[in-house]
């Protein structure tokens, strides 16, 4: 029998897919993290079993060293992730938008040095690269789904056009998209629209990214979205270096 705030959360990610599947990517990315952490503590339980004849730990000796039980990087890292994906699960993007700025501003990091900011950006494009890490490579045209859910990135950014967070979100998101065309992903019969596919969401992302000057907003956000820009364009063999340069600047880490 599931336990009532497991069965609250199933709930919850299903309701959510009613209504959109951007929403509903976030609350599986809620559920994996609540598993996940049910997943240790169960080991930890189970480090206290033994086999009565051997007297030995039923569990891998990794799993009883307590640093690794309570990994002070780790428990950071599912707090961020947490955060995040309640926020979106809620569809309170403003709020979640102000969280992640707030750590970017603070240059934030877990106990490891991951900077919060960064891993909150990626915790919200999760469940779009999940999607394109699963889906079928056999026409380009399999690729709109993923084009619906980058959509409603940039209708959220749209919604605040001045919000940095949320143009860095929805750059990225058309990015991670263009990245998935790459020809080479594809039969053959389709590296042509695949190229023309990939070239079309960077295009997009750099409209979006135009107003968004890294060091006017002092966002390494910014910069590092510019970065990865830069590797999709044309000429981004002249922008690569002075987008890296922004990003030091603005995050020396």
């Amino acid at each position: 029998m599931l336990p009532a705030d497991f069965s609250a959360l199933s709930v919850l990610a299903t309701d959510a897919a009613t209504q959109s599947v951007g929403v509903a990517f976030a609350a599986s990315l809620l559920l994996s993290v609540f598993v996940g952490q049910r997943r240790v503590r169960r080991r930890r339980t189970s480090g206290n079993r033994h086999d009565a004849r051997t007297g030995k730990s039923d569990v891998s000796r990794e799993l009883l060293v307590p640093v690794v039980q309570n990994d002070p990087d780790h428990i950071e890292r599912a707090t961020v992730i947490n955060r995040v994906s309640q926020l979106a699960v809620a569809d309170d993007w403003l709020t979640l938008s102000r969280q992640i700025s707030h750590w970017e501003n603070e240059l934030a990091s877990t106990p490891g040095g991951m900077r919060k900011h960064e891993l909150g950006i990626e915790t919200c494009l999760a469940g779009l690269q999940s999607l394109l890490d699963e889906m079928p490579r056999d026409n380009i045209d399999q690729i709109v789904l993923a084009e619906a859910e980058v959509e409603r990135f940039v209708v959220r950014q749209r919604q605040s056009p001045t919000d940095h967070v949320l143009a860095v979100l929805a750059a990225r998101a058309h990015m991670i998209v263009g990245a998935s065309c790459r020809a080479d992903f594809w039969p053959e019969d389709q590296h042509k629209p695949a190229w023309r596919r990939m070239a079309l969401h960077y295009v997009e992302a750099e409209t979006i990214l135009e107003p968004f000057d890294p060091l006017s907003f002092m966002s390494p956000l910014v910069a590092e979205a510019c970065y990865h820009l830069a590797m999709g364009l044309p000429d981004g063999g002249k922008r690569l270096r002075p987008a890296f340069e922004d990003w030091i600047d603005l995050d020396p880490s």
